[in-house]
């Protein structure tokens, strides 16, 4: 299946020229598909979600003009062709071949969506980034664990937060379920989607390695109970928000015995 995405962008300060990602338009062989900054499940646009906007109104109007253009026909050279104002744009993402691995668009949609645009809210408190490296040290690992771990596919490649080998590979990523809408749902499904990718992949699924989400919910509601356990059916997960019970629990997932590595071990695949 051939795949393109391209990235919607906003620059808020045409002095300072920094612009931010705020959507994704993806095309594969069964459509294009496109998810939204603020964008409520039916597609709408949630005006309370768009204060980082200097306009909402505006956003909401290029939101449709993109829209309508692909409803017309307009393929990624097309739009990219036609650039926006000096506040709003598309520019290049990427492309791929994606295999017959049961990757469906919707999940692709999500992992680049989580990937290139959403950001994790401000919450009192250390971030999944934080909790994920104290757990890291207490189970004494964290000068030893690979960081940002490329695994090649036959025609993919996934990214993972950290790579480990102890005589059994792992692939870990840190999982920030913070928001108490549909978002979290989308990074679980983005996590889901990494994890599904090298363990249906024949040739990495030889090495029979562990996937673990390291994971960091919000106050506790039914959504957050279903996301746990929506990941625990696909990978092992621990929980950061209580550092100890988390470091047993990851040390006994990697082993207690730690290795001196004095050679990284390949944690990849392909060249």
């Amino acid at each position: 299946m051939n795949t393109r995405w391209v990235v919607a962008k906003y620059v808020s300060d045409l002095r300072r020229q920094e612009p931010r990602n705020v959507g994704v338009l993806l095309w594969t062989d069964e459509g294009c598909f496109s998810r939204f900054l603020g964008e409520r499940l039916d597609g709408s646009l949630d005006g309370r979600r768009l204060r980082w906007a200097g306009s909402g109104s505006t956003f909401k109007a290029w939101v449709a003009y993109w829209r309508t253009q692909v409803a017309e026909g307009a393929d990624p050279d097309t739009l990219l062709a036609r650039r926006g104002d000096d506040s709003y744009f598309l520019a290049q993402g990427g492309e791929r071949l994606v295999g017959s691995r049961g990757l469906y668009p919707r999940e692709l949609l999500d992992y680049l969506f989580g990937t290139l645009v959403e950001e994790e809210p401000e919450r009192v408190g250390p971030s999944v980034v934080d909790l994920a490296e104290e757990v890291l040290a207490r189970t004494g690992i964290k000068e030893r664990v690979h960081r940002d771990v490329r695994v090649e596919l036959p025609t993919d490649a996934v990214t993972f937060d950290y790579g480990y080998n102890n005589g059994r590979l792992s692939y870990m990523q840190r999982v920030g379920l913070v928001y108490d809408d549909d978002r979290s749902w989308d990074v679980a499904h983005a996590v889901a989607w990494a994890f599904q990718a090298v363990q249906g992949s024949s040739e990495v699924q030889s090495l029979k390695p562990q996937c673990i989400a390291l994971a960091r919910g919000r106050a506790h509601d039914l959504d957050l109970e279903r996301q746990f356990a929506f990941l625990h059916e696909r990978c092992e997960v621990v929980d950061l928000e209580r550092i100890e019970p988390a470091s047993e629990q990851l040390g006994s997932l990697l082993g207690t015995e730690v290795a001196t590595i004095s050679d990284p071990p390949r944690l990849w695949t392909g060249h």
